[in-house]
């Protein structure tokens, strides 16, 4: 049995059941973006806004423009080209996962994307928990795991303006894996990835998974704006490590060359990492970089 196509008018059906996202927040069904097969819907969301600024004044202030694509959803039933952070790819086959991006419009611009990225992994935890009672571990800063595979990612990337000094928006995209089969996955993965769910996925609603996932990426985004201080609290609750553990960071890429060790401290409340290092005892903290529990592992 073959999984239920995406269709944009269910989608913004269930949106609308859902509740937590009002008319005014955007993802109607005129800002949904379905599209059957895509090389990324990060690049073409971004083109999308580039396309359109400015979508800030230069006091910082949303233009019409920007109002005109805030909460603008792009959806595709597969990437041929899905990215990751670094320059990675992600598989994103027909039919067995979930690919969208979102473009997310605040007045003043965006300042802390650590904070974005964590903010819309809270918003797929909360999803996956509402819809299958599901509680994924978040590997610092983008990954989503489930019983030590992984199943998603997000990838936040910034709109610079022409105009002004303003990054003017914020492209979130998600990559989730529902059933894609582990024969499947690429080799370079294969020991790594996983799914939500090992059958076919033909029961799985995924135009009510959109639509959920979507909703609560949004809102928790929003909230994150608005210095809602659960958000990075349900992070922490999410979270793949445990204070003290040893951790490998890798400060350039994936590059083994200039990996250190340190000690998982926390996350601050911009999402940011705190480590203490293992060599000197000296207390940082990050916003960019990998970082693995096992240094042979560091691309999980």
């Amino acid at each position: 049995m073959e999984n239920q196509p995406l269709n944009k008018q269910l989608i913004a059906d269930h949106i609308e059941q859902i509740g937590i996202l009002k008319k005014k927040d955007g993802f109607t069904i005129e800002k949904i973006h379905l599209f059957e097969s895509i090389d990324s819907t990060n690049t073409f969301a971004k083109q999308f806004a580039q396309n359109v600024e400015p979508l800030l004044d230069t006091e910082g202030i949303l233009t019409q423009e920007g109002h005109k694509i805030q909460g603008s959803v792009f959806i595709a039933e597969e990437q041929t080209a899905g990215r990751g952070r670094i320059g990675r790819s992600f598989f994103s086959p027909k039919g067995t996962g979930l690919y969208f991006s979102i473009i997310f419009v605040a007045n003043g611009g965006i300042k802390k994307p650590a904070l974005i990225t964590a903010a819309a992994a809270v918003g797929v935890c909360r999803s996956l928990n509402q819809c299958f009672n599901i509680y994924p571990k978040i590997k610092w800063v983008n990954d989503l795991f489930l019983q030590e595979k992984k199943i998603g990612g997000i990838l936040t990337e910034g709109v610079i303006s022409t105009n002004n000094s303003f990054v003017q928006a914020a492209i979130i995209g998600v990559g989730l894996n529902i059933c894609t089969a582990k024969k499947d996955f690429p080799t370079d993965v294969a020991n790594v990835a996983g799914s939500l769910f090992s059958v076919d996925g033909s029961d799985i609603n995924r135009n009510f998974l959109a639509a959920s996932v979507a909703s609560n990426v949004y809102q928790c985004v929003a909230e994150s704006f608005l210095g809602n201080a659960n958000i990075i609290d349900e992070y922490r609750k999410h979270s793949l490590f445990n204070k003290g553990q040893i951790l490998t960071i890798f400060p350039v890429a994936t590059s083994p060359k200039n990996a250190y060790k340190a000690i998982y401290e926390g996350v601050d409340q911009e999402g940011r990492l705190k480590i203490t290092l293992l060599e000197n005892k000296k207390k940082q903290v990050l916003s960019s970089g990998e970082v693995s529990l096992h240094s042979e592992h560091f691309t999980n």
